[in-house]
């Protein structure tokens, strides 16, 4: 489709707007507030998480009442996805986080026929998530890696 020469010209003079008053991306340099209070996020959910577990907690369905729970397992065994977010608090409040945002969710999914050890192989093989999940992951790179 052939656009007229005055519909043209306001594309190309919108184009040449946009690409004036554009300014350049800089990456956000993480501030040390920030970073100190995700550290204080993180100490504040490894004691909670520990504390479920202590009490026979596993995944976050156990917790559900059992009519709940049945069918969240019943969904699982369908092959759904179940998903929830997480929100850690420090002496029940909300942990500030100034310049920055924490989101924390937790999901569970079912693979049948599948250990532990094989799924962990995968989930793990961080040089090779390009091909195993194509198109979606087009480069990986495992840079450094601390405990399992």
């Amino acid at each position: 489709m052939a656009l007229s020469s005055k519909t043209a010209g306001v594309v190309l003079l919108s184009g040449m707007l946009v690409c004036l008053v554009a300014q350049p991306l800089e990456a956000a340099e993480l501030k040390k507030e920030t970073a100190a209070a995700f550290d204080r996020y993180i100490g504040a959910s490894e004691g909670r998480i520990k504390s479920e577990l202590h009490n026979g907690l596993f995944l976050f369905i156990d917790e559900l009442p059992e009519t709940r729970r049945v069918k969240a397992y019943a969904q699982l065994h369908l092959g759904q996805v179940l998903v929830k977010q997480v929100s850690t608090k420090e002496v029940g409040h909300s942990i500030e986080v100034p310049h920055g945002l924490i989101h924390d969710w937790v999901g569970l999914l079912f693979i049948p026929n599948s250990s532990l050890a094989q799924t962990l192989a995968v989930v793990q093989d961080y040089d090779n998530h390009q091909n195993i999940y194509k198109p979606e992951i087009r480069h990986s790179k495992l840079l450094n890696r601390n405990g399992d």
